[in-house]
């Protein structure tokens, strides 16, 4: 687990509300990431009536504004070229899920076994925030 992780992920106006528990469940891992950053684009094509007012987050999640609303891809692009060249390792994850404790500890082991590979967790089991309260200890 050599190479520091930052985790990625975006969200749409519609969210906001619904943002906390994902992001406390990512701020609570067994493995602590080096960094969690929320992309917001600057504007959204499928929501030109935004007010550009910014979800509240959790101390620890970095809010990155971007210039272009790339859709579900604005947790991937940016970050991307962002970090392009640098030694670390890129988790992008979703703004609906719960992950539990031991999610970023176990993608990091299943990279450091298959270091030539792109590791993915399929979120069949994951609860969905929507799913009510859910324990993250």
């Amino acid at each position: 687990m050599k190479r520091p992780t930052i985790v990625t992920l975006s969200t749409i106006p519609s969210r906001f509300h619904l943002l906390e528990p994902t992001l406390r469940s990512l701020l609570s891992q067994s493995l602590r990431p080096k960094e969690i950053r929320l992309y917001i684009p600057k504007t959204y094509r499928r929501f030109p009536d935004w007010d550009g007012v910014l979800p509240k987050v959790p101390a620890g999640t970095k809010i990155v504004r971007c210039d272009f609303d790339y859709g579900p891809a604005t947790k991937v692009l940016p970050a991307a070229k962002e970090l392009n060249g640098q030694e670390v390792d890129i988790l992008f994850c979703d703004d609906d899920k719960i992950y539990d404790r031991n999610w970023h500890r176990r993608l990091k082991e299943a990279s450091n076994e298959r270091p030539d590979c792109c590791i993915v967790d399929v979120g069949d089991s994951f609860p969905d925030i929507g799913s009510g309260p859910i324990d993250l200890t």
